[in-house]
């Protein structure tokens, strides 16, 4: 009957809210109590009452029925304590929740973390209990494709601190191309739990290949190769390198730096040659040496074939210019400009191996005329000057200059003008006005 009167005079009621709790708790009606709190929507004091005493289950059950917009700041407050209590159904139920902001829980899980450390191992059980902590991050990074740097981070600082370094290896290796943790604490965390591997893939993440070839070196020889295999071409031969001086002076090991060099396109023999003790015998790389010396004198053959090229083009090249020297053309008393029909020796000329003769202002007109139609081949072959906004005397000049040697250059009847006209009409409507009536019937 209590409850029902609750229900019906509940908008009266919840305004009278701190009165009806004082009254209803002076009599230990507790249950009572807590179905006013529920129907007046006061959530807080529900998941406090639960908390208060105990019944952490469900302040769970509770907490993950309410709407995460409407009451976001309860999972924030509360999850910190239900972590600690319980931690696998509180990781459940946030990973069933999707419109929370999976950063503001970070807090709550380094405590949990921290009261974790402190809690004695169980050896009786053949598996430990996992982390939950990291099931909940790597359900927001892996599933949801969380972005958020702070996420991440913990994470890596999470993974380094288990004896077994796969998980941190795989997720620094996942994120290798695009990493969003934090390059320097991720480094500085790896060093401080020893985990070297790791340190070896965040150098190569952010391209120290050198440092990442050191610190491979310690650990081994193949992990340090593959790290100079995937390099940029500009430091590959340095690493190779760097490795071969480790092989030979540290492990003593001549027989593996040859295979680096058989292995190895950026190496030869000569390279690590100056890191060989005193004495060695040469039985142990005798092979190398006669591959060596063959590929040298296949080398010298290639060169020989190509200096032996080069001289008969120089040689050939030397007797067009001599048969150049001796070439001559004729030009008779009577012979006609080609362009203009006139008298070629009333006048400076020019005579083309083809024969054709012009008078060198027929043949600068042309040239001219072209050039008007073409202006981009005039900029590009006849603005010689510096530029400015006035033409001075020297630019004049110089650009006349440019048009003769451009018309001593080829003919006009038979060179690069003669072809271009080839898209031009026979008679120019501007300039031939009388020509076209002549045609006319």
């Amino acid at each position: 009957v209590f409850k029902d009167y609750l229900e019906t005079y509940e908008d009266v009621l919840s305004d009278l809210k701190a009165t009806i709790f004082e009254l209803i708790s002076s009599h230990g009606r507790t249950e009572e109590l807590l179905f006013f709190a529920k129907l007046i929507d006061d959530m807080e004091w529900v998941l406090n009452y639960y908390i208060n005493n105990k019944r952490y289950k469900e302040c769970i059950e509770t907490l993950g029925r309410q709407d995460p917009v409407k009451h976001e700041d309860l999972f924030y407050k509360f999850a910190p304590v239900l972590l600690q209590n319980k931690p696998e159904t509180t990781v459940y139920m946030l990973m069933n929740i999707r419109k929370l902001q999976p950063s503001k829980f970070i807090p709550a899980l380094m405590r949990y973390e921290s009261n974790r450390k402190l809690q004695p191992v169980d050896t009786t059980l053949k598996h430990q209990p996992p982390n939950q902590a990291v099931k909940y991050l790597e359900y927001c990074i892996f599933r949801l494709r969380n972005t958020d740097k702070a996420m991440h981070n913990f994470l890596v600082y999470l993974y380094a601190q288990d004896d077994d370094e796969t998980a941190l290896l795989n997720f620094l290796k996942r994120f290798m191309e695009r990493p969003i943790y934090d390059h320097k604490y991720a480094l500085r965390i790896a060093y401080q739990y020893g985990r070297t591997l790791s340190c070896v893939a965040i150098y190569t993440a952010i391209g120290r290949y050198e440092e990442a070839v050191k610190l491979a070196l310690s650990v081994n020889v193949e992990e340090a190769m593959d790290i100079a295999n995937n390099c940029n071409e500009d430091e590959r031969k340095s690493l190779f390198l760097m490795i071969a001086k480790y092989v030979i002076e540290v492990n003593k090991d001549i027989e593996t730096a040859i295979k680096l060099v058989q292995s190895s396109h950026e190496l030869t023999l000569e390279d690590i040659l100056p890191y060989f003790p005193d004495f060695v015998q040469i039985g142990d790389f005798k092979n190398e040496i006669c591959n060596s010396l063959e590929t040298y004198n296949n080398n010298i053959e290639a060169l020989k074939e190509t200096m032996h090229s080069y001289t008969e083009s120089a040689s050939n090249i030397r007797q067009q210019i001599n048969s150049l020297k001796k070439r001559s053309a004729y030009v008779r008393y009577n012979q006609k400009c080609d362009k203009c029909g006139k008298n070629v020796l009333t006048k400076r000329f020019l005579v083309f191996p083809c024969t054709h003769v012009f008078h060198m202002d027929c043949q600068i007109a042309t040239a001219e005329e072209y050039l008007d139609r073409n202006p981009r081949l005039a900029t590009n072959m006849l603005d010689k000057s510096k530029p400015g906004d006035v033409n001075t005397t020297d630019d004049i000049l110089s650009k006349q200059q440019s048009i003769k040697q451009y018309a001593s250059n080829e003919c006009s009847l038979c060179g690069e003008i003669m072809i271009e006209s080839v898209q031009l009409p026979f008679i120019s409507l501007d300039t031939e006005i009388e020509e076209i009536k002549s045609w006319e019937l």
